[in-house]
């Protein structure tokens, strides 16, 4: 799980300050050895619930648009990731 926590981390830290379609964030989440990226978010808006916020965007009648706000980086380390 701490590969997977690294890999949200270093994806929000990638996107910080935007808003990253779910697609995008997931694959870079995948190219830093990411795995299962809807338990690791999850878990992420768990841990960082002051970093990252699911935005949903309804387009009338098409589809909705689901977006990653990355509010801010996380500052992390390995023993941060070590504790949660």
């Amino acid at each position: 799980m701490k590969k997977n926590l690294w890999a949200i981390a270093v994806a929000t830290n990638h996107f910080a300050g935007q808003d990253a379609l779910v697609s995008e964030f997931a694959e870079y989440f995948r190219a830093q050895g990411g795995e299962h990226f809807e338990y690791a978010l999850d878990d992420a808006l768990t841990v960082w619930p002051d970093h990252l916020e699911v935005i949903y965007e309804r387009q009338a009648g098409w589809y909705t648009l689901v977006y990653i706000r990355c509010k801010k980086p996380i500052d992390f380390n390995e023993d941060a990731l070590r504790r949660r």
